[in-house]
Order: structure tokens, then C-alpha cells, then sequence
């Protein structure tokens, strides 16, 4: 959104005219109509009907959203201590890149993610501090941190991106009339688990969105993806490099040693793939993303497993095991909510995989898509 726009529909839908708009408004009748096209032209819809002079549906919803915009700008006159200067901070680019430094930490990793050089981004922030007049990040070793008057302004940027959305969103679903699904492929276990970890946050933002999930290995999920089947694909993946996808990071895992507690002894500590060679194994099926990253690490450690069991069940290969059965290589994750009948190990060096999530093309995602992918991030 854009608060001079919903300040001029304001006008315009009072004196009907640019002209008279304009006058209203204290700037050139070419102003207000470069800036109200401009909006109209972002939105791919008509916001006010130069023939009937009256706002469409568009419009009118967005002015329904402009009225919340005023409690930002109010807090933003707070955070800056003057009127005019609260009017232009209202800027929801500022907004999208303040928070995308907040969501990666870093500037390099943020400018990426918004498709500008890392220098342009950098001197976008400093303008924005002398503008706002304060201090928002301290800069150490390529990491940002919020300073308090940091934290304050991110606020203000959450609650205004919050409006935007809604806008947006409300948007599409009336006037677009677009699908309202969301096609997800993910893996039956990792992938299954991170969704179920935002899904509640993001149906109380979007109610109307339906999720639509397949189950499937990470290779067919990528062909899914690539061949515009679903719109997003969580995968397990053994690095960051994706080939013609982009992968966005969720979280780094390690995947740990589990043995029966007999065991104990004879692994206290750290142990290395080779001295496991030879051991009874399960392991789950070839097809499944952590196994393709278990076996490769097996193969490059000069480990060959006496494997006993194939299965795919975390739980029932943890069961397996402490049992007596074997031992296994399983995420970290998995072992939560399992008990405590078995031992755990680390690996010497440590093996770890990458649940990532892609998209074919972030700037064809809707606001709702959007937002999910802010609640994968944030699990990081």
C-alpha cells in the first residue's frame, strides 16, 4: 500500500475530480494521477472510475485498509517526534527490506533475498537512519543486530506489513477471485512436521487459504515444482546449492547415532563412520532424501553396514533399536518425542542435512504464499 494513494482516494472520493483533488491535496493534478496509476498499475486493477468518478471495489477496500495505516502513522510520529516526517516513513519498501535484514541477520544474505546489491542496500539503510534519525542496527562481522529504537521501529514495520497483507489478500479473494489453494509436496516425515509447526499461525492470518499437500521423495518433489504441479516444495537436501531451484534455508539438522542402551559402553562419546563398520544397521529406504545423504556419508567413510531392516517410520526405527535390534542414523529432531530407551551419539565429524523450501518464482507468489514462506523462515 501506499499512504499518499489513500490519502488522495480519500480526497477523491469527496470532490470526484483531479483537478479539484489536486487543489485539495496541495500538489499538480499530473502528481496525483502519475501516483494513483502508478498504485493501479502494482495492483493489476482500477481503484477509481475516471468515467462514473466514483471509487471501484478496489478502491473502497483500500481505504478500508488506509484507516488502519493512520495508527502507524501515529506511532511513527511518536518514533521520529514530527508530523510531515511521519507521513514519508511510510514507505513499505523500507518496510520489506528492514524486515528481510531482520529475517536473515545479515545484510549480504537479505540484499540477495531482495534481488539489490549488497552496497545499495547499505546505502538505502543509512539514508533510512538519517531520515528516521535513529539508529536501527549495529553492524558487527556481517551480523546486524536491532538496536532499541531498532526493535521499536520493527514493530511499527510488522503491524504495517500486517495491514498490507490483509489489503492484498482481501483483494484477491473478492476481486480476483483467484484459487485459493496452496500446493505444497512435501516428505512424509521432516517435511510433514515443519508445516505442522506454522500451519495454525498462518490459517488464523488466511482462513479462506486451503492447503494442499502431497507426499513425496525430494527428487519427486523438485519434478512436481519444476513441472508447475505444486507451488512449493520443502525438501531435504544435503546442501544449499539446488541447480536450476533456489533453495531458501528452514534449518540445519545433524543427524545423530542412535544405539541400544547396551551399547553405551562401547560408544560414550564421539564416534567415528568407519569404527561402525560392520554393525547392524537399520536404515530407511533407499528413495527417502535422509537416506540418499546417510548412504552417500556411509560410502565416503568406508562404512558398509550389516543392514537387518529397511523401513521408513522414524518412530519404529527408534523402536528397532531400542529394542536391540540395531542401530541407526537419524535427525535430531526425531528423537523429541521418543523416549529415552536408547542411546544417542554424535558423529566425528558431524553429518548434517538442510530442510529447505523452493519456489519457481517469488515475485509470481501472492501475499498469502509470501507469508508462509516468512513462517518457514522464522523457524530457523
Amino acid at each position: 500500500m501506499n499512504y499518499q494513494v489513500y490519502l488522495d482516494l480519500e480526497v477523491l472520493k469527496e470532490q470526484k475530480k483531479f483537478t479539484l483533488a489536486a487543489d485539495s491535496r496541495g500538489c499538480l493534478q499530473s502528481t496525483l494521477s502519475r501516483r494513483l496509476l502508478a498504485e493501479e498499475v502494482a495492483l493489476e486493477c482500477t481503484l477509481f472510475d475516471r468515467k462514473t468518478h466514483e471509487l471501484t471495489f478496489a478502491g473502497k477496500l483500500y481505504l478500508k485498509y488506509g484507516v488502519k495505516l493512520e495508527q502507524i502513522r501515529k506511532e511513527l510520529s511518536e518514533f521520529v517526534g514530527d508530523e510531515t516526517r511521519a507521513e514519508d516513513a511510510i514507505d513499505f519498501r523500507s518496510f520489506s527490506y528492514i524486515y528481510e535484514i531482520f529475517q536473515t541477520g545479515n545484510i549480504t544474505n537479505a540484499a540477495e533475498n531482495l534481488y539489490i546489491s549488497q552496497p545499495a542496500l547499505t546505502q538505502y539503510l543509512n539514508s533510512l537512519e538519517r531520515n528516521l534519525g535513529k539508529k536501527l542496527l549495529n553492524r558487527h562481522r556481517g551480523r546486524c543486530e536491532f538496536t532499541d529504537e531498532g526493535a521499536r521501529y520493527l514493530t511499527i514495520v510488522e503491524a504495517a506489513r500486517k495491514i498490507d497483507r490483509g489489503f492484498k489478500t482481501e483483494l484477491d479473494t473478492h476481486l480476483r477471485r483467484t484459487s485459493h489453494k496452496i500446493r505444497i509436496a512435501l516428505s512424509r516425515q521432516t517435511g510433514s512436521l515443519m508445516i505442522s509447526r506454522v500451519l495454525s499461525t498462518f490459517l488464523e492470518e488466511f482462513p479462506h487459504i486451503q492447503i494442499d499437500i502431497t507426499e513425496a521423495d525430494t527428487d519427486r518433489a523438485r519434478e512436481l515444482l519444476l513441472k508447475d504441479q505444486v507451488d512449493m516444495a520443502i525438501l531435504v537436501v544435503p546442501g544449499l546449492s539446488g541447480g536450476t531451484l533456489r533453495y531458501s534455508k528452514i534449518y540445519r539438522e545433524e543427524l545423530k547415532l542412535i544405539t541400544p542402551m547396551n551399547l553405551e559402553k562401547r560408544y560414550p562419546g564421539s564416534v567415528r563412520l568407519e569404527d561402525l563398520d560392520g554393525e547392524r544397521f537399520i536404515l530407511q529406504q533407499e528413495f527417502t532424501a535422509v537416506q540418499h545423504i546417510v548412504s552417500a556419508a556411509l560410502r565416503q567413510h568406508n562404512c558398509t553396514p550389516d543392514v537387518i531392516c529397511r523401513i521408513n517410520l522414524f518412530r519404529a526405527m527408534v523402536n528397532m533399536v531400542a529394542s536391540g535390534a540395531g542401530i541407526a542414523l537419524l535427525p535430531e529432531h526425531a528423537l523429541l518425542d521418543y523416549g529415552k530407551d536408547f542411546h544417542v551419539v554424535s558423529l566425528e565429524p558431524p553429518i548434517y542435512y538442510y530442510l529447505v523450501y523452493a519456489v519457481q518464482d517469488v515475485k509470481r507468489c501472492s501475499e498469502a504464499m509470501k507469508r508462509l514462506m516468512e513462517l518457514l523462515k522464522d523457524q530457523q
